[in-house]
């Protein structure tokens, strides 16, 4: 009797790079990051010799056969040499591999990543909400507009081959956008040509702000409404 090869799940690390962001969306649940705590080399070793201690563990054996790197912040590419560290100590494993949320700002500091490391491990997320949402939370600090700064890295990404994905939000106020989100998603797919695959709205409702009871209800009433005249061009 052949033996059945039978895959096993994969196990999930996420590790916060730093609390610092450069960025500052004002629907972002965590507000202006000013600690600039970071991890020390001694702190480093011993993160890296924990995932080398769950990697022979008799647990993770028994029920994973992969091991995610997610890196997180904060920015995490504000903490760069941490990623790169990681990444290089264990990108020879071919049961790892590594994935960055971005909100794509610095191409000099992904590029800090990115030339440092085995990218065809990689798989980088960056947050874009569409345009118009995009114009009215997601600001650098000092309220400048990221859209098309942002935009134009994530298509940088993608021109180096770079497995990448897209995350937007909707925050609870702003639920009559969400239709014009989606046109910009779309667009971004037709212009993108076979690269367009990866571009998918699969947006995220902001549910860490509260509103008050009838604003909610009215918010719920207009998602429908936007989501029944997204389903209609989906299926045009």
């Amino acid at each position: 009797m052949s033996e059945v090869n039978v895959r096993k799940g994969q196990f999930t690390l996420e590790i916060t790079t730093t609390a610092l962001c450069n960025m500052a969306c004002t629907y972002c649940f965590e507000g202006l990051k000013i600690n600039k705590q970071v991890l020390t080399t001694p702190k480093v070793e011993a993160l890296k010799s924990q995932i080398q201690r769950l990697l022979e563990s008799g647990w993770w054996n028994k029920r994973f056969d992969s091991l995610n790197i997610s890196f997180w912040g904060g920015e995490p590419t504000l903490n760069h040499e941490l990623i790169v560290d990681i990444m290089q100590t264990f990108q020879e494993d071919d049961r790892i591999d590594f994935h960055i949320y971005t909100n794509a700002l610095d191409r000099g500091r992904m590029d800090k990543v990115l030339d440092n490391v085995d990218t065809s491990k990689l798989r980088v997320q960056v947050s874009w909400d569409g345009d118009v949402i995009n114009r009215k939370y997601r600001v650098q600090g000092v309220g400048v507009d990221t859209t098309t700064r942002v935009l134009e890295n994530m298509k940088y990404l993608v021109s180096r081959g770079i497995s990448t994905s897209m995350k937007a939000t909707v925050p609870l106020e702003s639920m009559e956008d969400i239709e014009s989100s989606w046109d910009s998603y779309h667009r971004l797919h037709n212009e993108m040509g076979k690269d367009g695959s990866m571009i998918t709205y699969a947006p995220t409702i902001d549910y860490v702000n509260e509103l008050p009871l009838l604003d909610l209800e009215k918010s719920i009433a207009t998602f429908r409404a936007g989501m029944v005249r997204v389903a209609k061009k989906e299926l045009a």
